[in-house]
C-alpha cells in the first residue's frame, strides 16, 4: 500500500481516498466539497502546475508501489 506523508511530515495516511489539486494545494480527498476543512491539505505550493505535477509523481509511486512506499509530499 502506497503512504503519503504531509508536506509539513507531521501527518502519513494510506492511499485509500482520492487526491485532488484546489488552487495551490494538493488534498485528500475526505468526501468534503472544496478545502473547506473536511478535506485534508496534503501540501501547499507555488503554482496548480506544480500541484499537477506532484500527482503526476504520486501516480508513477501508486504504479510502482511493492507494497512498502512512502511518498514524502515535496517542501516545494
Amino acid at each position: 500500500m502506497l503512504m503519503i506523508r504531509s508536506q509539513d511530515r507531521e501527518k502519513l495516511y494510506p492511499l485509500t481516498h482520492g487526491l485532488y489539486v484546489y488552487g495551490n494545494t494538493v488534498m485528500m480527498d475526505l468526501g468534503g466539497v472544496g478545502a473547506d476543512g473536511s478535506d485534508e491539505l496534503l501540501g501547499e505550493y507555488e503554482t496548480e502546475s506544480r500541484c499537477l505535477g506532484i500527482l503526476d509523481e504520486i501516480h508513477l509511486e501508486f504504479c510502482e508501489d511493492d507494497g512498502n512506499t512512502v511518498y514524502q509530499m515535496p517542501k516545494e
